[in-house]
């Protein structure tokens, strides 16, 4: 009896058996998703984005935004719609608007009535490319890109 070996009682000295195919199926899943992860650490990017709400006629965008929403933002910015990016922001208003101080400037009540507007609002201006509807719409302007590992560069 002195030659038979000893089992630890946790089984932590027994090998993993992975003979099924489900197994496999399982193991391969699991690597190939941590490799994705990987990957994307590496080139995904993420991205810091403000939503600003107005209006899109010619190429040409009028925005309102709350002005403590608006510190981060500065002209030269780009700007996207539905994920692509359409245009720069042009300049930032210095003074904030109140909401009938806007609704004297747009003539369209349509639209007046379809923006997010606050007791004060700093105003927005932009050139796009033209790719986006003309009417009301968001555009997000993107603050800050980053991606997860850029450490290592």
């Amino acid at each position: 009896m002195a030659n038979k070996k000893q089992q630890a009682s946790s089984g932590l000295d027994q090998y993993i058996s992975a003979n099924r195919t489900t197994n496999w199926m399982i193991l391969i899943f699991v690597l190939t998703l941590i490799c994705m992860v990987i990957v994307w650490a590496f080139i995904g990017t993420m991205k810091t984005t403000v939503p600003v709400t107005g209006i899109q006629e010619n190429g040409h965008f009028v925005g309102y935004i709350m002005p403590k929403d608006a510190l981060s933002l500065e002209a030269g910015m780009p700007m996207e719609y539905d994920g692509n990016r359409v245009g720069i922001l042009t300049s930032r208003g210095t003074t904030a608007l109140s909401a009938e101080e806007i609704a004297a400037a747009v003539d369209n009540m349509y639209y007046l009535n379809q923006l997010d507007l606050h007791q004060y609002n700093l105003e927005l201006r932009a050139d796009t490319d033209g790719s986006c509807p003309d009417g009301v719409i968001t555009l997000d302007i993107v603050v800050g890109e980053t991606r997860p590992f850029d450490f290592f560069r």
